[in-house]
């Protein structure tokens, strides 16, 4: 694929690539370890077949490139925070999906409640800083 004259690589060969760079020499084995077949591995490092989204956000996290180079729209392999969710911040996600209403409510004012506690042990922090500095700046005088 050409973008602006620049060759960029397909997503199979890009995945291909990473997988080796990242010590993976046994396609069959990675395959194994991702819990795939063997083929549908295969069929993705020949573009073949395209990937799902979890299967991309997966790789992305394993290698730790943004979907946007496993895409090849990019050279740039960073990943931003946005691409970046750990395994356990998706769990999460998945499971307060499948909570109710009543469920949901409970997670949501938890969440609240715990912000507005990490927010005034922050502040706290941050005038007892000021006031070390403060008292500090008037032993020196």
């Amino acid at each position: 694929m050409e973008n602006g004259g620049i060759f960029i690589m397909t997503f199979g060969k890009r995945l291909m690539q990473l997988r080796k760079e990242h010590g993976y020499r046994n396609r069959d084995a990675f395959a194994a370890e991702l819990g795939i077949p063997a083929n549908t591995l295969r069929n993705y490092e020949m573009d073949i077949r395209e990937p799902g989204f979890p299967f991309l956000i997966k790789m992305s996290q394993l290698f730790h490139v943004s979907t946007d180079y496993l895409l090849g729209l990019t050279e740039e392999r960073a990943a931003t925070a946005v691409d970046v969710q750990s395994i356990s911040e998706q769990q999460l996600i998945e499971k307060y999906r499948l909570l109710d209403c009543t469920g949901k409510e409970l997670v949501d004012y938890t969440i609240a409640i715990e912000l507005k506690r990490t927010t005034l042990l922050e502040n706290q922090k941050n005038r007892i800083l000021h006031y070390e500095q403060a008292f500090n700046f008037l032993k020196q005088s």
